[in-house]
């Protein structure tokens, strides 16, 4: 073999060997990133149950419940795709889930869809002019700033220092009450199991002007907490049920 055709072969050969590690690299390495595209969809109707049944003469069109659907289990080819589409969103995982795991995300989208659910319920009830009362159904821990607060997502909390909380307000003026105190404790049901976490408020931050939405965060170590409530309808012939 002369000097041209072995130089061939050897160029050759490099020209495979890159090949194939560029597609080990777009194929099989994981990369750091999750995506966003469309979901299923699908029809709204089997999901709601109303205690007064479907006015099927009303009925025009059909609402659709859409879905948006995570990829976090991707590789560097599908990133580049993402990037290119109009119908997707990648971020990396690190800023998507915002320091926490996958984990304390999918407590988080399970809180929000119990709310939005409760929400959906109320706006009705005010469309149709529907007599209707909220309770307060739980206090939710639905994100955290790190280990530091001794929250976890997830957390419901239930009282202090075994006095009960109800509301957010409740929660508010129990804290207050008891600002300054080393002893100061949440009464937490979490994972089905009652503990108490220790809470550290300053009688300053106590003392400053705002409702529950602007303080509890501070108060609690800085946590993202979340009021599920029941809508009641005053007239219980127009119950509303939503298992999404």
């Amino acid at each position: 073999m002369d000097t041209r055709n072995r130089g061939a072969v050897s160029s050759a050969v490099r020209w495979v060997l890159s090949a194939a590690v560029l597609m080990i690299i777009l194929l099989y390495i994981p990369a750091p990133y999750v995506v966003l595209q469309p979901g299923v969809v699908e029809s709204a109707s089997p999901l709601v149950q109303s205690a007064a049944g479907r006015d099927e003469a009303a009925d025009e069109g059909e609402w659709m419940v859409t879905t948006v659907y995570m990829s976090r289990q991707i590789n560097l080819w599908t990133a580049v795709r993402a990037m290119w589409r109009s119908d997707r969103e990648i971020y990396t995982t690190k800023s998507f889930l915002n320091g926490g795991t996958i984990g304390d995300y999918k407590v988080r989208m399970v809180v929000m869809m119990e709310d939005s659910q409760s929400q959906a319920i109320e706006a009705a009830y005010k469309q149709l002019g529907i007599g209707y009362e909220l309770r307060p159904k739980a206090l939710v821990v639905s994100r955290t700033a790190g280990d530091r607060s001794g929250f976890r997502p997830g957390d419901r909390i239930v009282g202090v220092n075994g006095e009960p909380a109800a509301s957010a307000e409740e929660l508010l003026a129990l804290l207050q009450r008891g600002a300054g105190s080393a002893s100061l404790r949440a009464d937490v049901k979490r994972s089905g199991k009652a503990v108490k976490v220790a809470v550290d408020v300053p009688q300053e931050a106590a003392d400053a002007p705002g409702g529950a939405a602007e303080l509890l965060p501070a108060l609690l170590g800085g946590v993202e907490l979340t009021e599920l409530r029941t809508v009641r309808p005053l007239d219980r012939a127009h119950a509303v049920t939503i298992a999404a």
